[in-house]
């Protein structure tokens, strides 16, 4: 990402700079997230080493359950431990230190109102602010969208937020009941930070003998 920001590479990339480093970083939010032991599914069907993990997942499926549903009971069982949703969430709760992770949702503001006639706006935790960072992991990833950077907005900002940071409406959605504006502050560096936090925190993990995420180490 730091070698993205010297400024003959920014230049040939043009406007897909940001988007980039911001979806590689947020990948960098799994990959911390992932068990030590990570394997991939079809391993997972196979490995001696993890019978006891197909046994446990076998046994929360439904006695004559065709084979469909065992598969998806078997999948949804190795997505839970080994998944990449896991593993971001994983991240964002248990490896990231309590601070480091206030500190980067405070550069997020998540706005939800109803839509007309009501226009009530809606309460936002901190769970919304987890599943759009999620989501732009997931839209740069499988669709190739980006609708952030949209230009610096100094015409109205969250109450409190700095005027001499860069400041940008990432994006706007309608959903079927609400609609949905996110802003971010100081984009994508915060999230530059946020990995390097996680990044200390699971190394000292492992010094510490531990074979994966600790919460708030």
């Amino acid at each position: 990402c730091h070698r993205l920001r010297q400024p003959d590479v920014e230049k040939s990339v043009e406007f897909h700079h940001q988007p980039l480093v911001t979806y590689l970083l947020l990948t960098c939010f799994d990959r911390l997230g992932q068990p030590a032991d990570w394997v991939d599914f079809t391993a997972w069907l196979t490995s001696k080493r993890h019978r006891s993990e197909r046994d446990e997942a076998a046994a929360q499926i439904a006695t004559g359950a065709d084979a469909r549903a065992c598969a998806e009971g078997m999948h949804d069982w190795w997505k839970g431990r080994y998944g990449v949703r896991s593993a971001f969430y994983r991240f964002l709760r248990e490896m990231l230190p309590e601070k480091a992770r206030t500190d980067l949702f405070r550069t997020v503001q998540v706005y939800k109102l109803q839509i007309p006639p009501s226009l009530e706006k809606l309460p936002v935790s901190d769970s919304d602010t987890e599943d759009f960072l999620y989501r732009v992991r997931n839209d740069y990833t499988h669709r190739s969208a980006w609708v952030g950077g949209v230009g610096d907005s100094q015409i109205w900002l969250p109450p409190g937020w700095p005027r001499d940071r860069l400041t940008t409406i990432f994006g706007t959605e309608i959903h079927r009941n609400h609609w949905e504006q996110v802003w971010v502050l100081g984009w994508p560096w915060p999230l530059d930070r946020a990995v390097r936090e996680g990044l200390a925190a699971y190394v000292r993990n492992l010094a510490e003998g531990g074979d994966g995420p600790t919460p708030h180490c």
